[in-house]
């Protein structure tokens, strides 16, 4: 039989899961966010390293002291990729490139854990609701006064 403590069971699993539906799914809309945001940060951070890049590039070349003399091609890539090696501000913009990218795989990572814990919720809330839906059927049933039987079936 039915209790009334089963159907208020359910009703409180039914409202339980349908409150953590909003907190879930808004937590994986801000998980988007921090993805998109990240992204776009790395994108700055791979601007500024690009042109610390070309101002070694440039000051290698053609500044005071020019480290980048050599004959051949060959040499001249190894003294520029040298010097590039070597400058602070290459260095430096490289190591916030790294950053950047640790922080994205975070945010990614971050945002398929909410999505999945959005999915749970959903699930829960869904199973809730067809427990609510099969006690009332259920209680249909024991509520009515007879049972028409079919003596022919159609199939």
């Amino acid at each position: 039989m039915v209790s009334e403590q089963d159907v208020q069971q359910l009703l409180d699993d039914l409202a339980l899961a349908s409150a953590a539906i909003a907190p879930a799914l808004t937590n994986q809309a801000a998980a988007d966010v921090a993805i998109q945001l990240a992204q776009a940060d790395l994108a700055g951070r791979k601007r500024v390293r690009d042109d610390a890049a070309v101002r070694a590039t440039a000051a290698a070349m053609f500044g005071a002291g020019t480290v980048v003399d050599a004959k051949n091609a060959e040499g001249r890539k190894a003294q520029l990729d040298a010097c590039l090696l070597l400058a602070p501000a290459v260095i430096c913009a490289e190591a916030l490139v790294e950053l950047a990218e640790k922080a994205l795989l975070n945010a990614e990572t971050s945002a398929e854990q909410t999505k999945a814990d959005a999915r749970i919720a959903l699930a829960k809330a869904g199973i809730a609701q067809h427990g609510a839906a099969l006690l009332a059927a259920f209680c249909n049933l024991l509520a009515a006064p007879t049972l028409e039987r079919a003596t022919e079936y159609e199939f």
